[in-house]
């Protein structure tokens, strides 16, 4: 009977993203080769990066556009200030990223993620907090929050469809980094079992939902719902965990870590929006980490952040149909008026791989 119902949920979120892709196809469907490059360098020089249609360095559209928009990024830090030119960088960049899948496009961006990989990793690795947090983007829905007290991930992924995703040893620092790692539900952009064994060789704590990866056991595993009442202490940080879901596929942990002085939320793929009021009435949210396409204006709404980081933009195995990338993050966060100037309202921060931003002004 499970099967069946799984089958059938399976056969209707395929039927759903077929009238999608019909209907919509994607953010840019039906844009050729070079469709695509006029419009990455018309952003590029929207947000100063370049003149009209100078070419830069190799001449290659793909590479450039890489290129020149994370060196715009690097010089205009996610810091509140400068949102209308990360804007266009951001939405710059999302192209190249969604380009076609060849072995061009394989070498050029995933060189580009694993840099920006390499650089969070050693980051993370070597910079001291004293007060408040530093959270790193990492890939999708993978974040890593820093405090004084502790360091964890969030649906930590090592990439994949590029030539060159996180290796063995870029993983392995990670997990050296790391005090513990949570995942929010089984999807496979979500739940990387290779990091997973790489957090438990270190000697490391990793948090779970009780149906998820269920051959990871031991004292350093921690499932929830689980046994143990709430809150749990995992690695000198105290977790609440609320069972939601992502329609119709799965069942998802939404988390409240409290680090830092500060209690930070991790959405996951939840679009059980109900849990957030019960959320709001139990905990003050410092720092969402939230989901651009499950219902993040809803999400916002629901629990009042002070700070909403968004997550899940370009997760590129995902058919285009289905996949949520800069511009559409941009214009929800338009149509909800969470765009600058914030006044007393919440902030928002969008990020790329690897980039990382402090809250509220962390001490370092």
């Amino acid at each position: 009977m499970k099967k069946q119902i799984a089958g059938a949920a399976v056969a209707a979120l395929f039927v759903a993203g077929l009238v999608i892709w019909l209907v919509y196809g994607g953010e840019y469907a039906g844009e050729s080769p070079s469709d695509l490059e006029n419009i990455a360098r018309r952003r590029l020089a929207e947000a100063g990066e370049i003149g009209g249609a100078t070419r830069v360095k190799t001449g290659d559209w793909l590479v450039d556009t890489l290129e020149a928009s994370l060196h715009g990024l690097e010089t205009h830090p996610s810091n509140g200030s400068n949102w209308a030119r990360r804007r266009k960088l951001l939405e710059a960049i999302d192209v190249p990223i969604n380009a076609r899948k060849n072995d061009a496009w394989r070498r050029a961006v995933g060189s580009v993620f694993r840099r920006q990989m390499d650089k969070a990793i050693t980051e993370i690795s070597t910079a001291r907090i004293t007060g408040g947090v530093r959270i790193w983007r990492m890939y999708n829905m993978g974040f890593v929050v820093k405090s004084a007290e502790a360091t964890v991930g969030f649906d930590i992924h090592p990439g994949w469809v590029f030539d060159n995703p996180m290796d063995e040893a870029q993983q392995k620092r990670l997990a050296g980094a790391l005090d513990a790692a949570f995942v929010s539900h089984w999807h496979a952009d979500h739940c990387s079992r290779p990091l997973l064994k790489q957090m438990l060789a270190a000697g490391k704590k990793i948090v779970l939902l009780d149906s998820v990866a269920k051959e990871f056991t031991g004292e350093n595993v921690f499932r929830i719902p689980g046994k143990a009442a709430l809150p749990l202490r995992v690695a000198g940080v105290s977790v609440y965990g609320y069972t939601g879901r992502q329609f119709p596929t799965a069942r998802n942990n939404v988390y409240i870590v409290r680090m830092g002085g500060l209690t930070v939320m991790h959405q996951g793929d939840n679009d059980k929006t109900p849990l957030y009021r019960e959320i709001a009435t139990e905990h003050k949210v410092d720092v969402l980490l939230g989901n651009c396409w499950a219902k993040l204006t809803t999400c916002i709404e629901g629990v009042s952040p002070r700070l909403t980081i968004t997550g899940h933009e370009n997760e590129i195995k995902h058919p285009s149909f289905l996949r949520s990338g800069y511009p559409r993050t941009f214009r929800e966060l338009d149509d909800a008026k969470l765009a600058p100037p914030w006044g007393d309202g919440p902030q928002v921060r969008v990020l790329f791989w690897g980039e990382h931003t402090d809250w509220p002004g962390a001490s370092v």
